[in-house]
């Protein structure tokens, strides 16, 4: 059972079945406090906790904490803020990058939090490229990166291989690349 949702930014690719998932199992829905505003007025009984960049929450036990994301989030055809990435554990921290491009502060985000885990976008066209990505875990020196947000629609077709190759070219991350549905312990 899920402790908790995390939503990065209110594109419908994200932000899918997240206010459903979240009303069913009475969790909170943690996103930027813009869009946390939106869905709170919209679906009324939704838990939400609005958190903004820098800001941090605890839920369940889990520090949950916004960082920088370049990229655009909007709901419904509106503009509902900035959107996230957000890094987050107990322990074990995880870095999840949302949709984004590349950025220098991913640095920070390094020096920040010291992400164990870090799923970072490949699709190229909406966000990084593999070798953009590639570059990323450089700058984020995690010890595992699993690739995301590919080959879910035509503009995003991007090969994972290609992002194991450049990474372990660079030798500063353990790619994992899941099949779709498979756990990852």
């Amino acid at each position: 059972k899920a402790d908790v949702v995390i939503v990065t930014h209110g594109h419908s690719d994200h932000l899918g079945d997240a206010v459903d998932i979240a009303m069913k199992n009475d969790i909170p829905l943690v996103t930027m406090v813009e869009l946390a505003w939106t869905l709170a007025e919209e679906f009324k009984g939704l838990k939400v906790e609005g958190i903004n960049l820098s800001g941090s929450v605890t839920v369940s036990g889990i520090r949950i904490s916004s960082v920088i994301a370049t990229h655009s989030s909007s709901y419904k055809g509106k503009n509902v803020g900035p959107p996230m990435g957000v890094v987050f554990g107990n322990g074990f921290r995880i870095y999840h990058a949302g949709d984004t491009g590349i950025f220098r502060d991913m640095e920070l985000i390094r020096e920040i939090y010291h992400p164990n885990l870090s799923l970072l976008p490949i699709g190229g066209y909406y966000t990084m490229s593999p070798t953009e990505a590639s570059l990323a875990t450089s700058m984020l020196r995690s010890e595992y990166t699993i690739p995301m947000h590919y080959n879910t629609f035509d503009l995003v077709k991007s090969d994972p291989e290609e992002f194991r190759k450049y990474v372990h070219d660079k030798r500063n991350s353990n790619v994992l690349i899941p099949k779709v549905g498979e756990t990852i312990t």
